[in-house]
């Protein structure tokens, strides 16, 4: 996955450039004791806000494929051209807590690929 996949106006776009962002100097972050939720309000970021993202960011890097897919859906059923980012989150949520998706969320923190 990369970045450049969805454009930065689009509600995915904006969701992988905030969670990378967040990840990238969260991470690299020189006082490791400092908490996310403490991080967020450094980096005056809101905290509802970014977890809303957080969710459509991992199920995008988790599994793309169900995501384009999910988005696909969310069109069809709203019979809209855009795509609400609760509704969205919402829904990535729900997946995300699936049994073979909390196997694969272990793996990628694991691995450092998400938070």
């Amino acid at each position: 996955y990369t970045n450049d996949t969805y454009s930065r106006s689009s509600v995915a776009g904006e969701a992988l450039h905030c969670y990378d962002r967040v990840h990238r100097d969260f991470s690299n972050r020189p006082d490791t004791t400092i908490s996310l939720s403490k991080f967020l309000k450094q980096k005056r970021i809101p905290e509802r806000s970014f977890y809303l993202k957080k969710k459509i960011a991992e199920l995008v890097i988790l599994d793309r494929p169900r995501f384009d897919g999910l988005i696909k859906q969310i069109l069809k059923e709203e019979r809209t051209n855009r795509v609400n980012q609760q509704i969205l989150s919402d829904r990535c949520g729900t997946i995300l807590k699936q049994s073979d998706y909390l196997e694969k969320k272990r793996l990628a923190i694991a691995a450092g690929k998400i938070l």
